[in-house]
């Protein structure tokens, strides 16, 4: 439950502040490793990481951004459900970029990822506790 809180609340900071500040990482990290669900991946979480310091070197990805991503990789994504996260957080992201389109009439300026993160992650636990 208090992963959840922790996760919902690292999303509206974002969307808000377009920061995700080390705290609420930390909060998360101990919050997951209380609760015991864990599925640790550390060969998958290392791709993802890999893959968003490339988009953190190149195409402007936020260090927070790629830090959550991290943390939900190695602890939050089972292996049965890696195309499901992938996929929820597709969707969300390209809500957020038409959102913040519409809203501006341009792609320029900084797009909060962390409820696309977020919100996959809660959508693949909620599908696992289903």
């Amino acid at each position: 439950m208090l992963t959840t809180t922790l996760l919902v609340a690292i999303s509206f900071y974002d969307f808000l502040r377009h920061r995700i500040p080390n705290k609420f990482l930390l909060l998360l990290l101990c919050s997951i490793l209380a609760s015991g669900e864990i599925a640790v991946r550390p060969r998958y979480a290392v791709i993802v990481l890999l893959t968003g310091l490339l988009g953190y070197w190149k195409f402007g990805l936020g260090a927070g951004d790629v830090k959550l991503l991290f943390l939900i990789a190695l602890f939050l994504t089972p292996a049965n459900l890696e195309n499901s996260y992938w996929f929820y957080f597709s969707i969300i992201g390209f809500g957020l970029i038409s959102l913040t389109w519409l809203a501006s009439h341009s792609f320029k300026g900084n797009i909060a990822l962390a409820p696309a993160i977020c919100g996959a992650a809660l959508c693949i636990s909620w599908i696992r506790h289903i």
